[in-house]
């Protein structure tokens, strides 16, 4: 709630929306997100606030359940609309694992790579919106300034198109290796001939 008021006090419109276990997260992205961009008429950018899971399976509520990635990627789909998504949370940059060959899920993510402090969280993010949305930063700029301005190199950020293009690119390469490689009995692969 900090950051909320922060961002209240310098003018950045924000809804808040407080979803302490499982049905009121999803209600909170089937309906009051299409509700507050429809209100804005703004592309989201998605803030989550929770605890992150170490093992890199998810997001915890505030009842401890676990939401995992597949399930918040899920919700986000939901939307149908490019989404912005910021992680205030241990280990958030793991929410990249949401994005496939298919679809990416989200436009951007920024998260932290380990466990991160709440006032680094809060000092960072607040430095990050007011250089989106009134210092014109692109996201790495943004992102560089959440760094400084909480002293916490661990803040990071991810294309989804990015890691949806490596994704494509896995998949294109495991392709080709199963059309040009043959298992044989005296080596694990050969090239088979054309």
């Amino acid at each position: 709630m900090a950051l909320r008021d922060s961002l209240n006090a310098i003018g950045i419109p924000s809804v808040y929306t407080l979803a302490t276990n499982r049905e009121t997260f999803e209600k909170a992205f089937q309906s009051r997100l299409k509700e507050s961009v429809n209100h804005f008429n703004a592309i989201p950018m998605v803030h989550l606030c929770m605890h992150g899971d170490g093992d890199g399976q998810g997001i915890y509520l505030t009842d401890g359940t676990l939401i995992k990635w597949f399930d918040l990627r899920n919700l986000l789909m939901f939307h149908q609309e490019p989404l912005y998504l910021c992680m205030a949370s241990c280990y958030g940059i793991n929410a990249q694992s949401m994005a496939n060959a298919y679809d990416s899920a989200f436009e951007f993510l920024v998260g932290n790579t380990d466990k991160v402090l709440p006032s680094d969280v809060t000092v960072a993010y607040l430095a990050f919106y007011n250089h989106i949305f009134y210092k014109n930063a692109t996201v790495e700029q943004a992102v560089e300034a959440m760094r400084a301005a909480s002293g916490d190199r661990n803040f990071d950020y991810k294309i989804g198109d990015e890691i949806r293009n490596v994704c494509i690119s896995l998949l294109l390469l495991q392709e080709y290796a199963q059309k040009n490689y043959t298992r044989s009995s005296g080596s694990p692969y050969r090239i088979a001939k054309m």
